[in-house]
């Protein structure tokens, strides 16, 4: 067995100029950032949607409260989820830091 060609093989996978992977994406094709981006957007189209049914209720528009608590309820939970979300990914890149090479 040939010790250089093993090591220049061994080192030829670790030479990050010489080989490019591709972005890593899900089953849909979108990556992780895509992934943040449309729930953060989702979230904020909630927040959205409550406040202008809040603002139709206080204008005399609507007169379905219900709709309105709906709405409000849909727009906190998509918020706590999305804040549950940045506290995991907070997590991991600290514990990331914390590991010792």
């Amino acid at each position: 067995m040939d010790v250089t060609k093993l090591n220049a093989g061994l080192n030829a996978g670790l030479n990050p100029a010489e080989k490019k992977e591709p972005r890593k994406t899900d089953g849909d094709g979108k990556n992780f950032a895509d992934t943040i981006k449309s729930f953060l957007k989702e979230a904020n189209q909630l927040q959205e949607n409550a406040a202008e049914e809040v603002e139709a209720l206080i204008a005399g528009e609507t007169t379905d409260v219900h709709d309105v608590m709906i709405a409000m309820q849909k727009a906190s939970v998509s918020f706590e989820m999305v804040m549950e979300i940045r506290n995991k990914m907070l997590e991991a890149y600290q514990e990331l830091m914390r590991t010792q090479v």
